[in-house]
């Protein structure tokens, strides 16, 4: 892959290989920044760290900064400015970071420089001549990128060259047709792993990558640039879709040939009216976990009403691709009957070998079936009459009620129904009591507390009606652009 990569960037040097800011930047251009970071890496990483930090702005310096990083040998560490600089520390002593690459002055706001030594990158003089190739082994590390723990403190997902090499092949057997004249949004933070996707795979094909400045509103900037700059192939999380559907009516995007949906459930509902907005695309859900490298399960989406293409409103996760498997199992990790619910797990050489020094999680999110190691996804799925596996919602979002079984997608897809609005979130907390109940958030200000309940009384049993509510404008959303189920749960 990383020959590949090389090869695209000289055989493509005239061509755009980003859209940054309303600027285009030439493959050419991207070389001459790789080779200049590639000379500073050599000069100054004397402790020959393997784990290098980068800074995650938007701009050129950065995106070279992780290729320039993977040619050397090297694997990269997102550090974000929008992070806190408590956990951006705790990053970097858990990844033993001992150089972190920036593009901008600023970094003492997000950043202890005590604790990693600080390369800018914006002003560096061209001492090579090419882009040089370190040899590299198929363990050894692309990225590490860390979530969040349950216990408050960051956890850290390697991905090896083996990990990345098999998602590539992986992605290009679905058999997606473009080449250099193709366009591909870039939405996502470098901290969250499809951003490798939306980088790496256009690059590998000599496309331009489309990506959006960080003080932008993101959904607004998205639509102006599907529609201005004829994006061909679009890469989106579902509630991006949820903001801009009061203005469905008005889009019309004829050159989009792709839209994948990712990162969250997609509802059937509204791909109904998303795909008049795309008339010549094709809609895929592309599912994956980070600790399975980025994407494992696919699943075209084409306009159909049958009952058992759907559960709660959402459409299926599909099939496994090439270089994964998937099996279904109870809490025993005992395989189930097809249509039974049950947890996901993966296995295959996209799975990351475990947590970074992390013995207790790797224990409970890893175990080996009959020889084969397999990675517990905590999604509750089944697998439906066609083959297609379903989403039902995180093992975490099933909570005993009254001894009662709730599967809180069921209430959202409920009241979703009832106010026809995408973002709908139902979360468990504790009462007076002591006893667990839900509580419900609802974006928008349209329906009042009593209409919905009203509602719901004729859908659910009284265990599952919640016991608050809360409208709010705007839900908060995580680096990932994912709803902020932290941030609703604290407002409880």
């Amino acid at each position: 892959m990383i020959t590949k990569l090389k090869r695209s960037i000289l055989e493509h040097k005239k061509l755009n290989a980003f859209f940054i800011d309303n600027k285009f930047y030439t493959y050419y251009e991207l070389e001459e920044k790789i080779i200049k970071i590639q000379d500073a890496l050599k000069e100054h990483n004397q402790y020959q760290s393997k784990n290098i930090g980068i800074v995650t702005n938007n701009d050129l310096e950065t995106y070279a900064s992780i290729l320039a990083i993977w040619f050397s040998g090297l694997s990269y560490i997102p550090i974000s400015p929008r992070t806190p600089k408590d956990r951006n520390s705790n990053i970097i002593v858990q990844a033993e970071i001992k150089i972190t690459l920036s593009s901008t002055k600023d970094f003492h706001v997000f950043l202890d420089e005590k604790s990693t030594k600080i390369i800018q990158t914006n002003n560096l003089k061209l001492k090579g001549t090419e882009i040089l190739i370190q040899d590299t082994d198929p363990e050894d590390l692309s990225y590490t990128l860390f979530t969040s723990g349950s216990t408050g403190v960051p956890k850290g997902v390697p991905i090896n060259r083996k990990n990345i090499e098999a998602f590539v092949e992986s992605f290009l057997a679905l058999d997606y047709k473009f080449d250099t004249s193709d366009k591909f949004l870039q939405m996502f933070e470098l901290t969250f792993d499809v951003s490798v996707a939306c980088t790496l795979i256009p690059l590998l094909a000599g496309a331009c990558v489309y990506t959006i400045p960080s003080e932008e509103v993101k959904y607004t900037y998205i639509y102006k640039l599907l529609s201005k700059q004829n994006i061909t192939f679009a890469t989106l999380v579902p509630s991006v879709l949820a903001y801009l559907k009061p203005y469905f009516k008005e889009i019309n995007l004829p050159y989009l040939k792709y839209c994948i949906l990712t990162a969250e459930a997609s509802y059937h509902n509204i791909l109904l009216e998303w795909q008049k907005c795309i008339p010549n695309a094709e809609i895929w859900n592309l599912y994956g976990p980070t600790e399975a490298t980025i994407w494992c399960l696919a699943y075209r989406w084409i306009i159909n009403n049958e009952a058992h293409k759907q559960y709660n409103g959402l459409i299926p996760i599909g099939k496994t691709i090439k270089n994964v498997e998937a099996i279904i199992v109870n809490d025993q990790n005992e395989l189930i009957d097809k249509s039974e619910k049950g947890e996901l797990c993966i296995s295959g050489t996209q799975i990351t070998r475990g947590y970074l020094n992390n013995a207790t999680r790797n224990s409970e999110a890893f175990f080996c079936k009959d020889n084969v190691r397999y990675y517990k996804t905590g999604d509750l799925c089944f697998e439906n009459i066609d083959g297609d596996i379903m989403y039902c919602g995180r093992l975490d979002n099933q909570v005993q009620i009254q001894g009662f079984r709730v599967e809180l997608g069921e209430i959202e897809h409920h009241v979703r129904n009832f106010t026809k609005k995408t973002n709908i979130v139902a979360i468990p907390y504790s009462n007076n009591y002591g006893n667990t109940e839900i509580c419900l958030f609802v974006e928008g200000n349209d329906f009042s507390k009593k209409d919905i309940m009203l509602y719901l009384k004729n859908q659910l049993p009284a265990y599952m009606l919640p016991g608050k509510t809360f409208f709010l404008d705007k839900f908060p959303v995580n680096q990932s652009n994912k709803i902020d189920r932290i941030a609703l749960k604290n407002l409880i």
